[in-house]
């Protein structure tokens, strides 16, 4: 167990960011999910990326990072639950959009 009072602010820091997001990808975690309060009109977009490890060697751990963030805009959400699996939120009104933003960011090349 951890003494909070003990630690200075960069150590609070480090620890809330290492229990809220995922150390290799950099997006929130389930545990942040656990704590989002999602809005009403949203639509919880599941995947699982089984061909993750083909992808991150073609184009490397970060530009699948930037596709995602590219493919979700400001008003998604992406969250990493488990090794290839990820939750993405968006508006109910436009999740197909958002779908179809995602294949197509996925299937491209550089």
């Amino acid at each position: 167990m951890i003494d909070l009072t003990a630690l200075d602010i960069n150590q609070l820091r480090e620890l809330l960011q290492s229990t809220l997001y995922d150390a290799l990808t950099g997006y929130p975690n389930l545990h942040s999910l656990q704590l989002y309060t999602v809005p009403q009109d949203s639509t919880f977009i599941y995947i699982d990326m089984c061909s993750v490890h083909s992808l991150n060697h073609m184009i490397g751990i970060q530009g699948t990072n930037e596709r995602w963030i590219n493919s979700f805009e400001r008003n998604g959400e992406v969250y990493k639950i488990a090794g290839d699996e990820f939750v993405c939120i968006v508006p109910s009104h436009d999740y197909t959009g958002y779908i179809a933003r995602l294949l197509t960011a996925m299937q491209s090349q550089d």
